[in-house]
Parts: structure tokens; C-alpha cells; sequence
């Protein structure tokens, strides 16, 4: 695999698949700071930048990202030129009329259905446009989309900076060090278990929050060999709902037509021994059903990490809505939620296995 600085770029066109799908294009979220270096790098090389990303509503919309480009343009980058295509005349036109250090900026990738569904075609016509493909979007790579997957097979490619720190800070779940405790919250139980089962091997204890902790204290998820149970620890108080509002209960008072919306304030003074107790910690998921307000244990959870000396890796994706503020060095934020999954209970993702093939 190529490694990025080692490249010489000048003058050579350079497509960047970029993930700034963020809410209202803020400027200031980590997906897009973090992959400033790798873009300021290219353009300091004397190369032609081609940016490209994604961009999808939570209701499927697929909007323009030209006021995303104005926003890049009048924050970070004052030469940047927007193209109304992806590709076509007008971009060709553009990118051939680029200097060295200079930068266009595709349309949404997601405009052309070819994207979503890897088509061969629509990845070629997006390969004619450089010479060089660099996947800096790790928090997409779990999905087998066009210009993750298919562009580095016609190109010379590479990781850029802030995928290859994703993935030497997460590796090091692989060896953690000891005690090593796993957090697990948020929602869609099965697309968590395959990571509570991968590691719950090699972690010293679990911790269940979130719609996960709900199913197994209400039988949802029944036990299985497949996971190290006596690892696993679940919150001994709940919140739940109730026509009076909120309210604190006994997990083991739980039965299987309630509703658990948030880890209980006992719980979490016990989680808090047990994080001072580790060296390495793993969360990935909220606690509490945020959508309805449900976020303390979420944010008390925060509190104890901030304060822990452990080395402590934290998932994106919704967990990345309480995480504002500045953190010590030994956390480390990563910018995928889903790929972040994927690449613990895999060890890979399609985006990185696409780019060792060569």
C-alpha cells in the first residue's frame, strides 16, 4: 500500500474522496478539520486537487453540496471552484484548466445512483478525472460504494492522514492493554453483537447501555456461547418512563413490555470504579434514547472518561453529539460510527482492503 508522503504529487490530478456529510456543513466538525491536513498537504505539493464527498438527509434527501462549497470556499480554501457535475465537459474542462495548488469540488457524489450501487461505468468516468486516488473518508469505508471501493482498482492509491490515524489509534484494540473494558450503547442490537462478540473475547469486562442492555434485560437477546456472559456487566438500576415521567427502578424489576431509556445514577457510580480500574477503554454508543431527551448517563459517562488516565478510544456516528470540548491526549475521538464497528469486529473494512489491491 502507498504511503502518502512518501508520494511526489506536483502536478499530478489528485482525487480525494472526502466524508463531509455533517449536519448543516459545519465547518468545524472533526470530519472535515481532520482532513484539512491531507488537502493542505496536496495543495502544498503543487497538486490538482479533485474533492469529492457524499451528502444525504436523514429523511434520503440528496442535496447539492454547492453550499458546501461556498462554505469551504470562504472558510479554508479562497481558490476552490465548484462543479455543478460530477463529470462531463464542464468538470473535465475545470479540472484541465486547474494549476498546480489548485482545487475543484465535485457535485454530491450521491446525485448519480451509481455511487450507492458500485457501478463500474460511473467509477471509471470518476477515475478519467485524475491521476492519483486518495480514500480520506474512513467513517464511509465500511460501505462498498463507487468511490471507495472500485476507484482505487483503476488508480495508484493511498490512504490519506486522517484514515491511516483512524486506523493505527483503533488497531490498538487488538492488543489492548490490561484491565481492558468495552462500553457498548446506542441502537440496532443486531449490528452490535457481532462487536460485542468479537470483544468480549479479549476484554476484561463489558459494559451495556443503550437499546442493547434493554434487550438483554428484557429477553430480547437471549444468551448465548457466543459471548464471554460473565464479562458482560448490565446496569443494576434503569430509567424508565411512566405516566408521571421519569423514573429510577431496579433492573431486575424490569419485565419484558418495558422500556429502558436510560442507564440509572447508581449504575454509573459503579461504572465509574470500573473505568478508574482500566488501561484501556473502548466505548461505542450512547446510553441513553437521546431522541427523547434521554442523555445523562450519556454525559456522565463522558465526565468519567475526562477523568480517567486510561488510553480510552470513542467511537463517532451519534455518540459524537456529546463529545464537545476539549479532551486529554490519551482519548482518542475516532470519526466513523459504523466503520468503526465494522473495523473492530473485522479487523478491516471494504475501503481498506480495496486499496491493497494492486
Amino acid at each position: 500500500m502507498n504511503h502518502l508522503r512518501k508520494i511526489k504529487f506536483r502536478n499530478k490530478r489528485v482525487f480525494v474522496r472526502v466524508d463531509f456529510n455533517v449536519p448543516n456543513y459545519d465547518m468545524h466538525a472533526p470530519r472535515i478539520i481532520r482532513t484539512l491536513p491531507t488537502i493542505r498537504f496536496l495543495l502544498r505539493q503543487g497538486a490538482k486537487v479533485i474533492l469529492a464527498t457524499h451528502a444525504e438527509s436523514n429523511d434520503k434527501k440528496i442535496p447539492s453540496t454547492r453550499e458546501l462549497a461556498k462554505k469551504l470556499k470562504s472558510k479554508y480554501f479562497g481558490s476552490l471552484i465548484f462543479s455543478p457535475e460530477l463529470f462531463g465537459g464542464k468538470t473535465e474542462k475545470l479540472v484541465a484548466n486547474l494549476r498546480p495548488g489548485g482545487m475543484v469540488f465535485l457535485e454530491n457524489l450521491r446525485i448519480d445512483p451509481g455511487e450507492k450501487k458500485c457501478d463500474k461505468k460511473f467509477a471509471r468516468n470518476l477515475s478519467k478525472l485524475a491521476d492519483f486516488y486518495i480514500n480520506e473518508a474512513f467513517s464511509v469505508s465500511h460501505r462498498s460504494h463507487a468511490s471507495i471501493v472500485l476507484m482505487p482498482k483503476l488508480l495508484p492509491s493511498s490512504m490519506g492522514m486522517l484514515f491511516e490515524n483512524e486506523v493505527k489509534n483503533i488497531s490498538r484494540a487488538f492488543r489492548p492493554k490490561k484491565p481492558f473494558l468495552f462500553i457498548l450503547g446506542g441502537g440496532k442490537t443486531e449490528t452490535k453483537l457481532p462487536l460485542l462478540y468479537a470483544l468480549s473475547k479479549t476484554a476484561d469486562q463489558v459494559l451495556l447501555g443503550g437499546i442493547i442492555a434493554n434487550d438483554f434485560l428484557t429477553g430480547k437477546v437471549k444468551p448465548s456461547r457466543n459471548f464471554v456472559l460473565k464479562k458482560i456487566i448490565l446496569p443494576h438500576d434503569v430509567v424508565i418512563e411512566t405516566s408521571d415521567g421519569k423514573k429510577v427502578m431496579p433492573s431486575n424489576e424490569i419485565n419484558s413490555s418495558m422500556r429502558i431509556y436510560d442507564v440509572g445514577p447508581e449504575s454509573l457510580k459503579e461504572w465509574a470504579n470500573i473505568v478508574k480500574m482500566s488501561r484501556f477503554v473502548v466505548w461505542n454508543g450512547p446510553l441513553g434514547f437521546m431522541e427523547k431527551g434521554y442523555i445523562e448517563g450519556t454525559k456522565k459517562l463522558v465526565s468519567i472518561l475526562k477523568k480517567s488516565k486510561a488510553e480510552i478510544i470513542i467511537g463517532g456516528g451519534d455518540t459524537a453529539d456529546f463529545l464537545e470540548g476539549k479532551f486529554p491526549k490519551n482519548v482518542f475521538i475516532s470519526t466513523g460510527g459504523g466503520a468503526m464497528l465494522d473495523f473492530l469486529s473485522n479487523k478491516t473494512l471494504p475501503g481498506i482492503e480495496a486499496l491493497k489491491r494492486k
